[in-house]
């Protein structure tokens, strides 16, 4: 069950996601779908402390820690469209199979270029771990799917959903060149 922090999260990356993707022609809703889910993905696979300052941002990352936890987003994913009273039945995901919407127009690595940091601000504000912030961004993830209703089907948003959980879980991230509190406490006289 979701904390009430991690509530008030997700409903601050909802407000971002939709600020950094608004053009003069609105939000392309399956990009705004993937950016939540790719989030909570990246979220997740940082979470897991795996070295991956070692790697190249962008490539393929395999573990087993992400495919024991992804699926917990989905389930929170789907437990928030509940809640939300989307109308959803499991059967019609298999009958939507042909139909996956339209691309996102951003690739992994460019929504958390677009929203990481940002991210990672609210994420201390409520102060949530990686993991909590993952099923934060899940629940955002679950608004998107319930907003654009009207322009995709909400079983093809799951899958858009689903799908990106897993891109953001399994593609290394940015490298995020994040300041801590500590740096900014060190007294103006020391330079080290």
């Amino acid at each position: 069950m979701p904390t009430q922090q991690e509530h008030a999260a997700a409903r601050e990356f909802y407000g971002l996601i939709i600020q950094k993707l608004t053009n003069e022609k609105g939000v392309h809703a399956e990009t705004a779908i993937a950016a939540a889910g790719r989030m909570a993905g990246t979220l997740l696979l940082r979470s897991l402390q795996l070295p991956l300052e070692t790697l190249e941002p962008g490539t393929p990352v395999f573990s087993d820690a992400a495919n024991e936890k992804g699926p917990a987003l989905v389930g929170t994913l789907g437990e928030a469209l509940s809640q939300m009273n989307v109308p959803f039945d499991p059967q019609k995901l298999e009958a939507s199979a042909a139909n996956q919407g339209n691309a996102p127009l951003l690739s992994v690595i460019a929504t958390q270029e677009l929203v990481e940091k940002e991210m990672h601000q609210i994420r201390q504000k409520y102060q949530l771990s990686n993991e909590a912030a993952a099923h934060a961004a899940a629940i955002t993830t679950a608004f998107m799917v319930q907003k654009c209703a009207q322009l995709v089907d909400p079983h093809i948003g799951f899958k858009i959903a689903a799908y990106s959980f897993v891109e953001g879980a399994k593609t290394v991230p940015q490298r995020l060149a994040i300041s801590t509190n500590e740096e900014s406490k060190k007294p103006w006289y020391k330079i080290w």
